[in-house]
């Protein structure tokens, strides 16, 4: 008789739904934290056997399995994507299984990998139950899912962009940390990326090339990042708007291991601006760009000042900008985008002190803007009956589009900008 005859399984779910498995009714489960980064599912104490069930990861240092040597060995085996993969579970669900491996002390070890997380299931217990108990570890195993979120879309890419980027850059050894992608000292984002494929999605595979080339050019560069005179960045220096948790983005991972002075040297230099929206100050190297820290004022012994003063001497030297406008249900009300890129992204020109002049040029009267997104500026006729519909258009831009900026609407005024 098998030992599955009979047996009552009930669905057991990690917390927030990310993760979910059918054990044994009359097993018990018992996480080692509230994260839940380990969990335990124990038989009775008659039986003695137990499941354990590991998530972490996949950019953990090796150091920490200098212990587990086999063990990462077999995980390294079955992260290669090899050809005939099988494949389980719903859209929503993509599991990739590992073979199982024999350790030393007699259990038996599988892994399986979504994207950006492992999750290792590891056995215990009297050796012979292990081996009367493996149907049982087989039927839980092949209920296991891993459940897709919104964030995971951009799990999902990595897998493709680091087989791009290992192409485009031999020996860069590229891997994945949640959103960021890290080669070498280089860390990107990806969730942008994510955020164009969604919005563009017949255009996943020329999105993706562009977004290696452009990385594997930033790697190549590296060694001159950071170490650029004033001289020769001073001309292509530009101010941009930022969400504010771009700060935050720009302190390494781990700032516990920095000094309180060390994080603000290591920041992005930034000036306060409306609706937690910060000016950052970009240097334009026609491929990247990369923003002014303030170790770099340490470097060139520069004021912040002075940078500032710069960059909006820059931006003032553009022409512009241009707009392509169109007329949108009521012929009063009128819509108009920047077309052309004269300056990093068109969503600078929200800064240039032509701006109000320009927009009188096309509206003949109050005007709202919009920077959506990084690569986008639109302007609208200040009607308030149209103000609901544009508020729901341009939120909805604003969570599915790349770089997003913000949701709001600004009003130019002859010498400043307001919120509208």
């Amino acid at each position: 008789m098998s030992i599955l005859e009979g047996m009552v399984f009930r669905k057991w779910t990690r917390h927030a739904g990310t993760a979910s498995m059918e054990v044994p009714a009359h097993w018990t489960a018992e996480a080692d934290s509230p994260s839940e980064g380990a969990v335990r599912f124990t038989a009775p104490a008659d039986d003695n056997v137990w499941l354990e069930a590991v998530f972490m990861p996949y950019s953990l240092p090796g150091s920490l399995y200098t212990s587990q040597a086999e063990m990462l060995s077999m995980l390294d085996r079955a992260l290669q994507y090899e050809p005939g993969t099988q494949l389980l579970g719903r859209a929503d669900a993509l599991v990739y299984p590992a073979c199982a491996a024999r350790c030393p002390n007699g259990t038996l070890v599988w892994a399986a990998m979504h994207m950006d997380r492992v999750v290792m299931f590891l056995t215990g217990g009297e050796s012979t139950q292990v081996q009367r108990f493996l149907p049982v570890f087989e039927r839980m195993l092949q209920s296991f899912r891993l459940h897709l979120s919104q964030d995971s879309e951009v799990a999902m890419l990595l897998g493709e962009v680091l087989h791009e980027l290992a192409r485009a850059v031999p020996g860069s050894n590229p891997k994945f940390d949640g959103d960021h992608l890290v080669m070498g000292s280089l860390q990107v984002r990806v969730d942008n990326l994510a955020a164009m494929i969604r919005r563009s999605p017949n255009h996943k595979s020329q999105l993706i090339r562009e977004f290696v080339l452009t990385t594997a050019h930033t790697y190549k560069s590296c060694e001159t990042l950071a170490t650029e005179s004033w001289r020769s960045v001073r001309n292509s220096i530009y101010p941009m708007v930022r969400p504010q948790s771009i700060l935050h983005q720009s302190v390494p991972r781990d700032p516990a291991e920095l000094s309180a002075a060390d994080q603000v040297r290591v920041q992005m230099m930034s000036t306060p601006w409306l609706s937690n929206l910060v000016i950052c100050y970009a240097i334009d190297s026609q491929k990247t760009l990369r923003f002014v820290q303030n170790h770099d004022l340490e470097r060139w012994g520069l004021d912040a000042d002075v940078v500032k003063r710069q960059a909006m001497h820059n931006l003032s030297k553009v022409k512009g900008p241009v707009f392509s406008t169109m007329r949108s249900g009521d012929a009063d009300f009128l819509v108009a985008e920047v077309t052309d890129n004269g300056l990093p992204s068109r969503s600078c020109w929200i800064l240039h002190p032509d701006l109000y002049k320009t927009l009188q040029r096309v509206f003949r009267g109050p005007a709202w803007v919009a920077v959506p997104s990084r690569d986008s500026m639109m302007a609208f006729t200040a009607d308030p009956s149209m103000r609901e519909g544009l508020q729901k258009r341009l939120s909805h831009d604003y969570r599915t589009t790349g770089h997003s900026i913000s949701d709001r609407l600004f009003e130019p005024r002859p010498d400043c900008i307001v919120l509208a």
